[in-house]
């Protein structure tokens, strides 16, 4: 028994008794299950002491309250390290909360992950910009350091917020922070009053005289406290972890306790600077404890923690327990659920293995007795003496693992146990070391040894916290579960690369491993992944697959009754296997069927079940030496080898290790790399500081940092061994110790495309300002490793696809970005271009500096309005960069012949052209004209001209000068000095010795293990001249053969030859002289084509806005040149004659003289006697000339209700102004302005009566500009008829950006209309088409879906009708024979039909009429009529009004009578809602009233607000709304600016539930309930109290951006002002 290991496992659960000298050891593992209510969100409580002892000086002399951070205090310390804690945590999705506190709780600031999502990528900010706004949210202007200390205050915040998160978050972290003892309480009324310091207070002993364990009353009261919120949270499935920081004046003995009663951690720190270690080293303590009961009864528990897999615990347990165990062989685990472990496996332990596990489990023991010595004797001495013993048993633990690593490989669970052992032994001697570092001084400062006693080193509160912190730390040994090094990585990389780096972990890996085909003594190692979706795919189809062709005999019948199986309920399982050197897939199926459980098999190759592979690789090692490649594949983090990482379940080294195909990489290089290359060290290679970056990637760029584009990751790209000839023993033989260091310590074969790094270093060498033998030297032997890299058929990029992206630019003279990215040079093709010398070095330049100067002059011209700068866009570039059109308007300024003297000058696009008498710059559009032909000229066609109009020393002069202006003075002040083109010349040069020398050659010397000699001198002597070149004046340059050239510019073109350096100039008179001219010219047009020639001739190719052959059109009389026009410059020139382009008034004929109206003939309704029948109001409603007041005149004029003399009336006054077709729409239409403009301007009435109601007749503007009055009719109105005009165009321009169609539909909606009539009018101008009135209604319907107007489809008229000629209002028309008519279905299930427009009106259902409810009649105008006095107009919207109803008018509060009731100038003795009545008020003057005013009952009156909830679904808005965004709110009649101040919560728009608390921006689609505030009060209810004062539309800019109700009258505030919006006048 003493030498054998139990082992009790299940489904889910494993654990295992240890026996080792005489102590039994006990360890478990519980996989977590995982629940759907499972709660996921992370919460860190930071509670910040901020009172005044925090500032004061290096001397701790206290500085004044309020005053600004001392750059030694204790509070500055304090906010430096609030921007690691916050970064890192919103990193990995975890919300942080930051609590200042002194002697009360000073306020809060909160950081919640989502808020710092991009809403265009998805994606987390990046880091700067996540630093920038926490520096802001945390900086001195946030909080300084003032007041006194209370602790109690601190603790009931923390215990009260713990309790509110746990019921929503699954962990919470506490960071608690004070630096000095508590100086206030809270008194028994919550009050915070000052602790007594009078010894003759009665109170004084309860809060200064400390009992035997060294703490007071007041004390011991708060530390209760804590347990009974340890208590509360026990109840929880959240997690909570406490970590109390002591540092300064505080009290440790008293943070003792705190930590004992919370079971957290505590940190004795001398600086409260070091902290951030502790925050970055911070580990999961054991939180929790696990129950294990054994059939006799017996029962013990052990300390357990839970990780995002599984629950661990581990403990001591007594002899008898282990023996029991040992026999029954059964053990109860009890938790959350109880699991029996009744699966016994026993395992003999050999001597290595005891000894191995007897050397670890004794490092605790020896760690634990460390840590009391020293508690007890805390001197400098002792902490040194410390170090030293940390140290050797660092040295034990590294030997223990190499003794046990192999022994326990097969014993999952015991490796499992072993190793959560060690991490935990690791995770404390790291803090032990950091503790002790933290206090001891730093190293090489003196003291004083006689005036000062060692044993006073430290005060006696130094001593007792840095035993306390001592004590921390031994309590989690022997049952300390800590997360992995491996897991802690693993989250940072998650953290820090998003959602991308989500994906990585989710990759599936398999290796096989086979005899070699090629030798027999050799095993081929290989490897590919997968993505874990494709994974998951391909194992659910074969899931499915298996069971649909199974011949299984019980299957087969049931699928043959029930037709069908659901494989869903099937699970499958994927073992692999190797057969014959090749890697099978085993595919077990298990379905649950009523009584048993059918299992079907199924085996194929692994490879042919994985057909989309991310990368594969294979390896070659000798039989003989496979254990041996295994232990240098050894991880010592986690005792498994690489393979078997890989081949399990743990995806961590796919993530490490591997980079998709397609991803670009980048890596930052150091300086350190580019100062060894000077230093001229022989035993250093390029690759020799590649170590660097791991330790360097955290620092801050230093000043000679090169940058490759791309993206750099820590865990995007592994360190690759590279190829043969540098053989990985070679290479690991030049950088001695760099295997170790990176990551984890796994050594690396080539994987993914990393091998592009080599590109960086060739880069950086070649833009080196002195360029040495080392540096020659460097650059050969990282040309030959890229090109081995390449060369190699399981690395990226593949050799083939290296020479297709050569032979393609070759061709094109254009490189794409994706093949080699770079705002100016592409990086890349820097190394690709030299990897081939099949194709000439002369095509490969070229199409190398084309390329970049393409990319550069597009990066110069691509001056955008409105740009902002950014990462990928500084401000000097946006400073300095030009706009393409400019600078092509400028050179052909300066080519077109000089203007005479006398001559008609104009001012376009800001040049003084020679113009024509009509103002045409002729000249100017002939030198475009030219240059537009030149543009066109190709290799071999129309070199004659080029050179010919190059010929001309002017037109040489004028593109030399411009061009060179552009590069070289341009570029650089907008370019960084790296691109400047002269720094870029340079380059190419650079890049042109080295393309001289075959790669092949080079290879061959480097396989042969040869020094490359001859490469390096024939190098070496071509860079001789680059100290004699500047390039400033260089234009471009070429090769031939193996010389180089380039034309500048100095007052003229010259020639260089570098071979010699010789200047020659060029003639263009002579002929050999003309391919230099070409070359130049090639050049000049790739500048000249940034800009786009694009439109017409007659606009100089669009430089011009106006478009001359439209003037020329428009000054021709008699209109053939109109006719010639294109259909764009058709639609240029009718706007251009309608006045409606104002480009083109200078031309435009004379606008004519709007007749104006004399005296005109006003409508007015006839008094009548009102009907008995019911009710309703319509609004008619459409975009603007849709017919809308037509409709309304003709239906009044066509039922009778309207004299016609009137309307031919009407006619006759219109005919002089030519408005003789408005006759109907100016029975609406009354005022003059209405009717000279032909457009609805106020809302107008009129009531007629029809088979079933009386029908009130709202006619509604149309146009943008009178949207408000609108709004006002829409919130009179039961019912609404949208019309939509059939004509040409005219219904695409109502549902265009600026129509109305749409926009008028939905805030009738919003203001309580339910019942639509959608009216297509103009139907005589489409020729009475059946399609077209589909084609609309289809389109109204789907936009209302759309824009949230959620009517059903049954419950909308639609039909056909021309207002004008009344065809379709009153009576069924013969034009439409193909309308079957319309239905409507009513509440009761009953289907009304009909084909009129007064037959839809008559099937409106009456919305219920709140008669019982408390009077609201919102005022719509008010009259002054003579001889009766003042008389209101409005719609009753609920209660009912009698004559002599005492009533107020809000939000003034005016009392007055009711004398008199009027309904369409008959009296009435009472008004009912839906009634629209005008009624005299006694002793108000007309100006007392305005609109939005309504008057209520004066027993029931309304409580005007300022203040109020409402809950906003956005509609329309496409970016993100913001507190404190203002929108105009149409509300009844009433409109009025709010602005949102406050959102306080988050709707689920189907459920109506809450999905988030207090957010902080809302975006279009989204429901949130919305704190509002105005300027003025205004008269509003709750939705449930009254509908329609409780319902509103908001808009800006005469759109509307959301639909809201009100859901609460919040307490008036007072203003103190606000936005201009927000301040102006509220009742219109």
């Amino acid at each position: 028994m003493q030498g054998q290991i139990l082992q009790l496992s299940s489904d889910t659960a494993s654990l295992v008794f240890v026996p080792c000298n005489d102590t039994y050891h006990f360890f478990c593992s519980v996989e977590e299950e995982k629940k759907e209510d499972e709660l996921k969100e992370e919460h860190l409580l930071f509670f910040l002491d901020i009172s005044a002892s925090m500032n004061h000086d290096e001397k701790g002399v206290y500085c004044a309250p309020k005053s600004a951070d001392h750059p030694a205090s204790s509070i500055k310390k304090a906010r430096e390290l609030l921007l690691p804690l916050v970064l890192g945590s919103l990193k990995r999705n975890c919300a942080v909360t930051v609590v200042l506190w002194n002697a009360r709780i000073q306020g809060a600031i909160s950081f919640f992950p989502h808020d710092y999502i991009d809403k265009e990528t998805n994606e987390l900010w990046d880091t700067d910009a996540l630093t920038a706004d926490i520096i802001s949210r945390t900086g001195i202007s946030a909080f300084t350091a003032k007041g006194a200390t209370n602790i109690e205050v601190a603790l009931k915040c923390i215990s009260e917020n713990t309790i509110k998160l746990s019921k929503k978050c699954k962990s919470v972290t506490v960071w608690f922070l004070t630096d000095g003892e508590e100086t206030f309480y809270i008194e028994g009324g919550g009050k915070s009053t000052r602790i007594p310091t009078n010894r003759q207070d009665p109170n004084f002993g309860y809060f200064h005289t400390e009992g035997a364990n060294g703490l007071t009353k007041y004390q011991e009261k708060m530390i209760a406290m804590m347990h009974k919120l340890m208590e509360a949270m026990s109840e929880t499935r959240c997690m909570t972890i406490f970590h109390w920081c002591h540092f300064g004046e505080a009290h440790p003995l008293f943070l003792r306790e705190l930590r004992k009663a919370t079971d957290g951690h505590f940190h004795a720190v001398a600086d409260i600077a070091k902290l951030k270690e502790e925050v970055a080293a911070e580990s999961l303590a054991a939180t929790s404890k696990l129950g294990i009961h054994l059939p006799s009864g017996a029962q013990f528990s052990v300390s357990a923690a839970t990780t995002a897999e599984a629950m661990y615990g581990r403990g001591i347990v007594e002899r008898q327990i282990f023996e029991e165990a040992f026999e029954c062989k059964k053990v109860f685990l009890r938790g959350s659920v109880e699991i029996t472990l009744d699966h016994p496996h026993f395992y003999s332990m050999t001597d290595i293995m005891k000894d191995g596990i007897s050397q670890i489990l004794s490092l605790e023991p020896k760690l634990s007795t460390l840590i009391t010595k020293i508690s007890d004797n805390i001197t400098p001495q002792t902490l040194n003496h410390v170090t030293k013993q940390l140290k050797d048993l660092r040295t034990k633990r590294n030997e223990a693992i190499l003794l046990i690593s192999k022994s326990v490989k097969s014993v999952p669970t015991i490796r499992l146990f072993l190793e959560k052992s060690l991490e935990t032994i690791e995770d404390q001697i790291v803090s032990i070391e950091r503790l002790i570092e933290g206090y001891l001084k730093p190293l090489g400062e003196k003291y004083d040894a006689s005036s000062v006693k060692q044993n006073d080193y430290f005060s006696v509160r130094e001593q007792m916290a840095i035993s306390a912190g001592l004590e921390s730390m031994k309590v989690r040994l022997g049952s300390g579960i800590a997360n992995s090094s491996l897991d802690r990585r693993v989250q940072r990389l998650v953290a820090s690369n998003g959602t991308w780096a989500r994906s990585m972990l989710n990759r599936k890996c398999f290796i096989s491993e086979s005899i070699s085909p090629s030798d027999a003594d050799k095993i081929l190692l290989s490897l590919f992944i997968l993505e874990g979706r494709e994974h998951r795919i391909r194992l659910q189809e074969m899931k499915k697959k298996i069971v649909v062709e199974s011949t299984h005999e019980k299957l087969q019948n049931l699928l043959t009754e029930t037709k069908e199986m659901r494989s869903e309920d099937a699970t499958i399982e994927e073992k692999t296997e190797h057969k014959d050197g090749v890697l099978w897939s085993n595919l077990t199926v298990s379905l649950p069927l009523a009584a048993e459980t059918i299992t079907l098999s199924h085996s194929l190759p692994t490879f042919s079940l994985y057909p989309k592979r991310v990368c594969e690789y294979t390896v070659e090692v000798l039989a003989d030496d496979l254990d041996g490649a295994r232990d240098r594949f050894l991880d010592p983090l986690s005792y498994s080898n690489f393979l078997e990482l890989i081949s399990e379940e743990n995806t961590l080294p796919a993530y490490l290790y591997t980079v998709r195909a397609e991803q670009t990489i980048g890596l930052i290089f150091n300086t350190l790399e580019m100062l060894s290359a000077e230093s001229g060290g022989s035993d250093a290679t390029s690759f020799s500081y590649f170590r660097l970056f791991w330790r360097l990637a955290d620092q801050d760029p230093v000043t000679r940092c090169v940058q490759v584009p791309g993206t750099f990751s820590k865990a995007n790209f592994a360190l690759p061994m590279s190829p043969d000839p540098l053989t990985s023993l070679v290479f690991s033989s030049l950088m001695p110790g760099l295997m170790s260091e990176f990551v984890t310590g796994t050594p690396m074969a080539p994987l993914s495309g990393v091998g592009l790094m080599y590109i960086g270093f060739l880069s950086m060498h070649m833009r080196s300002q002195n360029i040495s033998g080392v540096d020659v030297a460097r650059m050969g032997d990282i040309l030959s490793s890229l090109a081995c890299w390449i060369d190699n058929p399981k690395t990226f990029p593949k050799k083939e696809d290296v020479l297709d992206i050569i032979n393609r630019a070759v061709k094109e003279k254009a490189i794409a970005s994706a093949d080699a990215p770079g705002k100016t040079v592409p990086v890349k093709a820097l190394g690709y271009f030299l990897m081939s010398s099949s194709v000439p070095l002369e095509l490969r330049y070229q199409a190398l500096h084309t390329e970049t100067f393409c990319r550069l002059t597009k990066l110069l011209l691509n001056k955008n309005k409105g740009a902002v700068a950014g990462k990928n866009t500084p401000q000097q570039l946006l400073d300095n960069q030009l706009f393409s059109s400019d600078f092509v308007t400028k050179i052909l300024q300066e080519l077109t012949p000089k203007p005479a003297p006398n001559s008609v000058k104009s001012s376009e696009s800001g040049l003084e052209l020679e113009t024509d008498r009509h103002g045409v710059p002729v000249n100017f559009m002939k030198t475009a004209e030219k240059m537009n032909s030149l543009l066109s000229f190709v290799e071999g066609q129309g070199e004659d001209e080029v050179v010919q109009f190059l010929s001309s020393d002017e037109n040489l002069s004028i593109l030399g000068a411009n061009i060179k202006y552009l590069l070289h003075d341009v570029g650089s002040k907008a370019l960084y000095q790296s691109s400047w083109w002269a720094n870029t010349q340079r380059l190419f040069y650079v890049w042109f010795a080295l393309g001289t020398y075959p790669i092949e050659e080079l290879q061959a010397k480097y396989a042969a293990y040869q020094e490359p000699l001859e490469f390096r001198e024939q190098v070496q002597d071509l860079l001789e001249v680059l100290p004699k070149s500047s390039f400033t004046e260089t234009l471009v340059s070429w090769v031939e053969g193996k010389k180089f050239f380039s034309l500048e510019w100095k007052d003229g073109l010259f020639v260089r030859d570098y071979s010699t350096l010789e200047l020659t100039p060029v003639n263009p008179a002579d002929p050999a002289h003309k391919c230099l001219l070409l070359k130049f010219w090639t050049m000049a047009k790739d500048v000249l084509t940034v800009y786009k020639w694009k439109n017409r001739q007659s606009n100089a190719y669009g430089l011009f806005d106006i478009d001359y052959d439209v003037v020329k059109a428009l000054i021709d009389v008699s209109g053939e040149r109109a006719q010639r026009l294109s259909s764009t410059q058709q639609a240029e020139y009718r706007a251009a004659k309608e006045w409606r382009n104002k480009k083109y008034d200078r031309w435009a004929p004379p606008r004519p003289v709007i007749a104006e109206l004399g005296d005109h003939t006003k409508a007015v309704q006839a008094a009548r006697e009102i009907s008995d029948k019911k009710r309703i109001s319509i609004v008619i409603l459409g975009n603007v000339d849709a017919g809308k007041s037509t409709t309304s005149g003709h239906i009044i004029a066509d039922c009778g209700f309207i004299d016609p003399k009137i309307i031919e009336k009407f006619e006759r006054e219109a005919a002089p102004v030519g408005k003789t077709s408005f006759k109907f729409a100016w029975v609406m239409d009354r005022l003059k302005n209405e009717r000279e403009l032909g457009k609805t301007i106020e809302v107008s009435t009129w009531n007629i009566e029809t088979e079933n109601f009386e029908v009130d007749i709202l006619d509604a503007p149309g146009h943008k500009s009178f949207y408000k009055n609108m709004a006002v009719g829409a919130s009179l109105a039961d019912a609404a008829t949208l019309i939509v005009s059939a004509a040409p165009g005219e219904f695409e321009a109502g549902i265009g950006v600026n129509g109305m169609t749409i926009e008028e539909a939905l805030c009738a909606y919003t203001v309580g209309v339910r019942h639509f009539i959608i009216a297509v009018n103009k139907m005589d101008m489409c020729d009475y088409s059946e399609a077209r009135f589909v084609e609309i209604v289809n389109n109204v319907k789907l936009l209302f879906k759309k824009n949230f107007i959620a009517i059903p489809e049954n419950k909308i008229i639609a039909l056909p009708m021309s207002a004008f000629l009344g065809e379709n209002l009153t009576k069924p028309s013969d034009k439409f024979a193909w309308f079957r008519g319309w239905e409507y279905t009513k509440k009761d299930g009953s289907v009304a039909r009909g084909k009129t427009l007064i037959e839809a009106i008559d099937a409106i259902e009456i919305p219920e009429r709140p008669e019982n409810e408390a009077l609201r009649i919102p005022i719509l105008r008010v009259h002054s009529v003579k001889g009766v006095g003042t008389v209101a107009v409005g719609r009753i919207a609920a209660g009912t009004l009698k004559t002599g109803t005492k009533v107020l008018i809000q939000p003034n509060a005016i009392p007055t009578d009711v004398t008199t009731i009027e309904l369409h100038h008959v009296n009435r003795l009472s008004g009912t809602p839906g009634e629209l009545i005008g009624f005299k008020v006694k002793g108000v003057k007309p100006e007392d009233l305005s609109r939005g005013m309504v008057a209520v009952a004066a027993k029931q009156p309304l409580v005007p607000s300022n203040h109020f909830l409402v809950q906003v679904i956005v509609i329309n808005r496409p970016t993100v709304i913001n507190p404190g965004f203002v929108s105009h709110c149409y509300c009844h009649t009433a409109t009025f600016p709010a602005k949102w101040v406050a959102f306080r919560s988050k709707k689920d728009r189907r459920t109506g539930k809450t999905i988030e608390e207090n957010p902080k921006e809302v975006k279009q689609g989204e429901v949130v309930i919305v704190e509002m505030v105005t300027d003025k009060f205004v008269c509003i209810e709750p939705f449930t109290v009254c509908p329609p004062l409780g319902r509103m539309a908001l808009t800006t800019g005469k759109q509307v951006v959301a639909i809201g109700r009100i859901e609460e009258i919040l307490p008036p505030i007072k203003q103190t002002g606000g936005s201009k919006k927000a301040n102006g006048k509220y009742f219109k």
